[in-house]
Formats: structure tokens, sequence, C-alpha cells
């Protein structure tokens, strides 16, 4: 064992795919809870969609450039490609004629038809176009590059530190927004801040966690902290906790299992620890129940 963490301590490979897992899972479990009970949680899929598009794009007409510019090149893609599909929606939202959740629904399987075009025609150009695609869909951290990795750890850092700074405020505009505008409180600044720090962890994080599952890192921790208690700071603190131990479980599992990436493995991680937090509900629940009726014989 302690062989093992010293190969990981000494080893760059391993060190880059640990630490940006574990980011990665910490920061979007935190924003993954105001995005739940904002009601938001399929714009994240939207976000995703659209990134895959912008990125394609850059892989089509920039691939012959060297990797950090590249690598510049697709995180400006996928910013602006994300923002017109948000764009987009807000459009939609305000004409009120068609439901929020079947906007979002329609707008993410377009994005997706879009998206699969694009890899598409990649794939018919063949030669190193179509090497390397699949990171984008499943994950993979190995494959960041020092710049990729400098950038995910800077944003991450940056998101975690405004979420305690913000926490209040964005609580605030989350659950009660006509208090938080009596309050003064300026909500349409602090929704814009969670949106901007949502696209922000899929931009970064697409290439590590991949399009497939990152959507998991959002939503699962914050669906099993909602199984386990009802206050908002201890579902803030166990998501971050599952997040946590998630992403350094997932990325331990990738570095020793060579049929295993990143995206898959950290989703494996939280599935099981989902199945155990419905069991343990649902004990808690049979135990409960058997206490009533004791008391009542």
């Amino acid at each position: 064992m302690l062989n093992i963490i010293g190969n990981i301590d000494s080893s760059y490979f391993f060190s880059t795919m640990i630490k940006s897992s574990v980011l990665l899972g910490l920061s979007s479990a935190l924003v993954g809870v105001y995005m739940i009970y904002r009601k938001r949680s399929i714009e994240i899929n939207v976000s995703t969609t659209s990134s895959l598009i912008g990125i394609f794009l850059v892989i089509i007409f920039f691939n012959d450039i060297d990797s950090d510019t590249q690598s510049i090149y697709i995180f400006i893609a996928s910013f602006i490609a994300i923002v017109i599909a948000n764009i987009m929606l807000w459009i939609l939202y305000k004409t009120k004629h068609v439901n929020n959740y079947i906007i979002q629904s329609l707008s993410s399987a377009i994005f997706i038809g879009v998206a699969i075009t694009l890899l598409t025609y990649i794939s018919q150009l063949g030669g190193a176009k179509n090497s390397g695609l699949d990171v984008y869909f499943f994950g993979e951290s190995t494959s960041i590059s020092h710049l990729e990795y400098n950038v995910l750890s800077t944003v991450c850092l940056i998101i975690i530190f405004l979420i305690i700074l913000l926490n209040k405020k964005l609580t605030i505009t989350v659950f009660n927004s006509d208090l938080a505008k009596t309050s003064g409180c300026c909500t349409g600044l602090y929704t814009f801040i969670l949106q901007i720090m949502t696209l922000s962890i899929i931009i970064v994080g697409i290439k590590v966690i991949g399009g497939f599952f990152i959507i998991s890192l959002f939503l699962t921790p914050v669906l099993i902290s909602r199984l386990l208690c009802n206050r908002l700071e201890l579902i803030l603190i166990i998501s971050a906790v599952i997040g946590i131990v998630s992403g350094a479980i997932g990325g331990f599992m990738a570095g020793y299992q060579n049929n295993l990436t990143t995206g898959v493995s950290i989703t494996l991680v939280l599935a099981l620890l989902f199945i155990m937090a419905v069991l343990y509900k649902y004990l808690k629940s049979l135990s409960n129940k058997r206490c009533v009726e004791n008391d009542i014989n």
C-alpha cells in the first residue's frame, strides 16, 4: 500500500489523474446542488452537447496546429458554443408557449444530433483528425496536457472559493428569489455567476470525465445527499465529500485498470454510492415503520 502511495506521489501521471478528478468532483458536486434546486439540471446536458460541437469544429478546422494552441482554441470554441446554446434557451424560455423541460430536452437532442453529424464527418476524413476523439465522450485524465491541467486546477479552485464566499447569496437566489430582490440582492448577477461556474466546469472537465458522464458529477452527489438529509448545509457538505471520494477512487481505479477511463470509473463509484444510499434509506424507513408499529401495539 505504501509503495502504491509512493508511486502516486512521485508520478506525474497518477498525481495529475487523481488531482484533476478530485477537483472536478468537488467543484461539480457543489455547483450541482444549486443547479438541481434551480430545476436547471437538464441545461447541463445542453451545455455539454453544445460544447462537443465547438470541440469538433476546432478539430475540423484547426487540427494542424500544436496541442497547446489547439487546447486554447477548444476552450474558446466550447465557451462560445455553450453561450450560444444558453442564449437560445433563454429566448425559448421567454416565449412561454412550451414547458422549459421540453425545451431543454429537445435542445439537448438537437445538439447531440449536430455533434454526431460532425463526428461522422471527422471519421470520414480519417487520419490524425480521427484520433483521440473518444476522450471527449468517455474521458481520460491522462490525455490532458500540462497547460490543460493548470487551467483545470485554477478554474476549479476559483469555483470552490466563490461558492464558499457567495454561499448565502447563491442560496437565497436559488431558494427565494422574491426575498432576495426585496433585500437588495442582485439575483440576476448570482444566477449569471452560477451559470458561468457550470459552463467553466464543463469546458475544463469534458476531456477528463467525458461528455457522456460529466452530468453524473453534477447530479449524483446531490441525489445521494438528499437521500441522507434535508438540510442544505449538510447536503452541500455531503455532496462535497462524495465528489472528493468518487473523484479520488475513480481516478485511482482508472490509473490501475487500463480498460477503465476516468469518466467510467468515477460514474461506477457514484452509482455504487447511490445504491448504498437507497438501501440505507429503505432500511431506515423499515426500521422506523417497525418502531411505530411497536409503539402502537
